[in-house]
């Protein structure tokens, strides 16, 4: 695009007509009847409106996102693995796979929280734009990860200090921002700590 001189239509001269084309066609009949009957389109709108600069609230399935809920189920899974191999029991292994998923969605809320100005040039803007909403959802997650973590000390204290700590480096990571190698050697250790 940029050695053929194209840009995106709404950095050009023309965006103002582009953008009121673009509310008249989201408003349309047709659009709505397809909004009404699929989620893709619903979502498809919400993103479309957002970078017309409308201000849509935020879902809750969005606000889950924020926690990448992919990488939790990967510390629950590889937490539940660590006690699987080591023998242990069934109890303690859910407490601390859930916890470690709870730790990981809230460092992911938290990171995103921190570089929210940064992510906005790569056109992630819900941390940006919510900062309120997600603040307050990364205070519930990491009151509930609190209570966990609480737990986890009872049960063990070892593996409860392990957690907490695991915990603090992350949320460190986003605070200090560290150089390389030693942000990508403490991503790798909060990374493998749950096995242990």
């Amino acid at each position: 695009d940029a050695v053929m001189g194209e840009k995106n239509c709404l950095l050009g001269e023309r965006a103002g007509a582009h953008l009121i084309g673009l509310r008249n066609f989201l408003n349309s009949p047709f659009f709505q009847e397809l909004a009404t009957r699929s989620r893709t389109y619903r979502t498809f709108e919400r993103l479309l409106r957002r970078s017309g600069g409308e201000k849509m609230p935020l879902t809750g399935w969005e606000l889950w996102n924020t926690t990448r809920p992919i990488t939790m189920l990967f510390a629950f899974v590889l937490t539940a693995l660590g006690f699987k191999f080591a023998g242990g029991a069934f109890l303690p292994a859910l407490v601390y796979a859930t916890v470690f998923a709870g730790v990981t969605g809230s460092i992911m809320v938290y990171n995103d929280l921190c570089d929210a100005k940064r992510d906005l040039a790569k056109g992630k803007c819900i941390a940006y734009d919510y900062v309120g909403e997600v603040r307050s959802f990364f205070g519930g997650i990491g009151a509930a990860t609190a209570v966990l973590c609480a737990v986890g000390l009872v049960l063990n204290w070892k593996s409860g200090m392990l957690v907490a700590l695991t915990w603090a480096s992350g949320l460190l990571y986003s605070t200090v921002k560290l150089s390389y190698p030693w942000n990508n050697l403490l991503v790798a250790a909060c990374s493998g700590v749950p096995v242990l």
